[in-house]
């Protein structure tokens, strides 16, 4: 197994591609499923734990403080191997798409 005892932070990971990369990614190691939309990502993070039996956690975090928060209270329980940046913004009028403030909320 190529990802195991890995983990995967899928972020966008409540539906479409997202979703669909932490299926395929928790069947072969732990996987986060990170989305804004925490019900949803929620959802998915169930769906693949009955599908997989795998380790799945579902976080709705999405400003830079709580994933710093996360990171540093979480790290050692989810030691991160993987990160996959699935998160999109669609229709923005932002030009600096790396300003953090453009994904939040």
């Amino acid at each position: 197994m190529r990802l195991q005892d890995k983990v995967a932070i899928i972020s966008g990971a409540a539906s479409g591609m997202g979703a669909a990369t932490a299926r395929r990614f928790a069947k072969e190691g732990q996987v986060v499923v990170a989305d804004m939309l925490e019900d949803d990502g929620r959802k998915v993070a169930a769906d693949i734990t009955l599908g997989t039996g795998g380790r799945v956690h579902a976080t709705g975090r999405h400003d830079e403080a709580s994933w710093q928060s996360w990171w540093r209270d979480g790290g050692e329980i989810w030691p991160v191997g993987h990160l996959v940046n699935n998160a999109g913004i669609s229709g923005s009028a932002v030009t600096d798409m790396l300003d953090t403030d453009a994904w939040d909320g």
